[in-house]
């Protein structure tokens, strides 16, 4: 796996966990990629999405769009799958899409690899594009399998210099390595990454 310095543009992630985020203010600092959390589930759209979605673009950053999986079955899939996309559909996005993949124990192994992989051929069935991957380097060791690894990796591993192998993916193209970064302009945490 290659170094975090290696990513070329600094990025942020963000959603209702961080409140208020001033794009000016994170601008200035150097941030050029903003993924904003759009859905969750089948049902779930996060309420400061087009404020988010809004302010990300009045300062001209790259924005792109992620959605939380909630394994059931796989008709859920295709339903959050669907969901994520008519929440977005009517939004000009600059990066690719993105399935965060982190809620552990709601299934087998198995069968999330099934749902992800559904939930995933829908996103291009509906887009046209391949969406990537976001996952941390402990929840693909456990829980995924090389079925998914034709799809980029956005992996999640903090306080690294390097991501640990998690013996799918060989290489990023996005390394999320910090998710306590104090930064001015955002409430909260920020969820730093490389792109």
């Amino acid at each position: 796996m290659k170094n975090k310095s290696e990513g070329t543009l600094q990025g942020i992630s963000i959603s209702h966990w961080q409140r208020y985020v001033n794009f000016a203010q994170i601008k200035k600092r150097g941030i050029k990629v903003v993924y904003i959390k759009a859905t969750e589930g089948t049902f779930y759209i996060d309420p400061t999405l087009t404020r988010n979605y809004t302010d990300a673009r009045a300062e001209g950053l790259l924005v792109g769009f992620y959605h939380c999986l909630r394994p059931i079955d796989e008709a859920d899939a295709v339903d959050q799958a669907k969901h994520f996309i008519s929440t977005i559909s009517d939004i000009n996005y600059d990066c690719k899409l993105a399935l965060n993949l982190e809620f552990e124990d709601t299934v087998e192994k198995y069968l999330l690899n099934k749902i992800s992989e559904i939930f995933l051929k829908e996103i291009k069935k509906l887009t046209g594009e391949d969406a990537i991957i976001c996952t941390t380097t402990n929840f693909a060791k456990k829980n995924l399998n090389t079925s998914l690894s034709k799809y980029p990796l956005w992996i999640v591993d903090f306080q690294k210099e390097v991501p640990d192998e998690n013996f799918i993916w060989d290489d990023w193209v996005g390394f999320q390595y910090s998710n306590s970064e104090m930064i001015d302009g955002v409430s909260g945490n920020g969820e730093m990454s490389f792109f």
